[in-house]
């Protein structure tokens, strides 16, 4: 995305297998009431963001679905989500190194796994058959996921292995609601 663009009201975006966004710096990315899962038979990459001048919006009752990766924070990446679901996705939110007060804000969004994985090119790995992670920060010196101001500002977190993921950071969860959350024992064939 190297210019300000809006998918406003769209029921159907259908990306291919592997298939990715790059917002660029200075540009913004808006999912407004739309929806993105692949019609095909595989799994499509996600969103990138690529720095702390690239926003992406996802509001109003937006999906992501059967992603691998479905947002990805870099160097700070600004993403805004709210009333909005990811579903079924490998990693739904992947928050990378970034050094300042990270300016990600989630907030009243559905992170659940409902049914199973489409096939992946490459395969995932072997095993897994739920949501690894809802958000996985690495090497965040601040960052807050949730929302205290308001009770309907509550993100669920529901039938995923981790909602969490939190590695050499310092992070503050609020007004976060975790279900279900127990992980599937990997069977050997």
């Amino acid at each position: 995305v190297d210019v300000p663009f809006t998918f406003l009201n769209c029921p159907s975006i259908n990306p291919g297998t592997n298939a990715w966004m790059e917002v660029s710096l200075g540009q913004t990315l808006t999912l407004d009431n739309s929806k993105i899962m692949p019609q095909c038979d595989t799994m499509w990459d996600g969103i990138y963001i690529k720095g702390v001048t690239a926003t992406l919006n996802v509001i109003n009752n937006s999906l992501l679905q059967q992603a691998k990766n479905a947002v990805v924070s870099e160097s700070g990446g600004r993403y805004f989500i709210e009333q909005s679901t990811l579903r079924n996705n490998y990693k739904d939110i992947i928050v990378k190194t970034y050094m300042g007060t990270h300016p990600g804000i989630v907030r009243s969004t559905n992170f659940t796994m409902i049914g199973s994985f489409i096939p992946a090119l490459p395969a995932l790995p072997f095993g897994h058959s739920k949501t690894v992670c809802g958000i996985e920060i690495q090497d965040n010196a601040d960052i807050t996921i949730g929302d205290p101001t308001l009770t309907s500002y509550q993100n669920s977190f529901n039938n995923i292995l981790v909602g969490v993921r939190s590695i050499n950071s310092k992070t503050k969860i609020a007004n976060s609601r975790f279900a279900n959350m127990n992980p599937t024992p990997i069977q050997a064939l």
